[in-house]
């Protein structure tokens, strides 16, 4: 039980995206559209290279894409790099603000999700089924040229639409998320668009188990 418990405390620690493929994001505007990147530059290749493709400019912080304005281009992508993609699953556009259900893209409107609430750190989490890449129901996803996006450019998909809403405030975030046929949360992403450089959803989720672990660990030791 304290070898589990040390191992979550050092777990904390260590950045998540090192061993993360990044197979779903949410990124602003259009690819090489100038958007800003809150962290340090990234690489030219390997899993954060990405970046490079929605964003111009980048500032220090903590990982995230800024928000864009209401009215301006929003973009979700979904692939992978080194494998088989299913396009038969539903991507999700979804967000944590408290103002989710005043929020548009492509002049369709998001939705209270139970499904995706429970899967965030945060609720409640609004969103919008864009359908699959197969069955799109909010537009139709473009395939990314080879070598033009990740490590290779392999099996990606974007998306992009004009994001419309009222309040995105600090600590507001903008997911990507699949649901499967069961509408369980099969993948949700940890990389996404934020109204400020503010830890992302993963980190507070192994943040949160980690103190919590500690707390339990605690009390077990003073009944001792």
């Amino acid at each position: 039980m304290r070898k589990l418990l040390l191992i979550c405390f050092l777990l904390m620690f260590f950045p998540l995206s090192a061993w993360a493929i990044t197979s779903l994001g949410v990124a602003p505007g259009l690819p090489g559209s100038g958007g800003t990147y809150f962290g340090p530059t990234p690489p030219t290749t390997g899993d954060d290279s990405y970046q490079w493709v929605f964003a111009d400019n980048f500032v220090g912080g903590v990982d995230g894409f800024a928000m864009p304005d209401s009215g301006d281009s929003l973009s979700i992508w979904y692939g992978s790099d080194n494998g088989t993609v299913n396009t038969n699953l539903d991507i999700w556009l979804a967000t944590t603000s408290l103002g989710g259900n005043d929020f548009e893209f492509s002049g369709s409107k998001f939705g209270l999700n139970n499904d995706l609430s429970k899967a965030s750190y945060k609720e409640p989490v609004y969103g919008l089924n864009l359908g699959s890449i197969d069955d799109p129901n909010i537009g139709a996803w473009s395939p990314l040229k080879n070598g033009e996006f990740g490590t290779g450019g392999k099996n990606f998909w974007v998306l992009t639409g004009i994001i419309e809403y009222s309040i995105f405030e600090p600590g507001d975030w903008m997911y990507g998320a699949i649901l499967d046929s069961n509408n369980k949360v099969i993948d949700f992403s940890p990389k996404t668009t934020s109204s400020t450089a503010v830890p992302e959803p993963a980190t507070m989720l192994l943040l949160g188990s980690g103190l919590i672990g500690l707390v339990g660990l605690r009390r077990k030791l003073r009944k001792k």
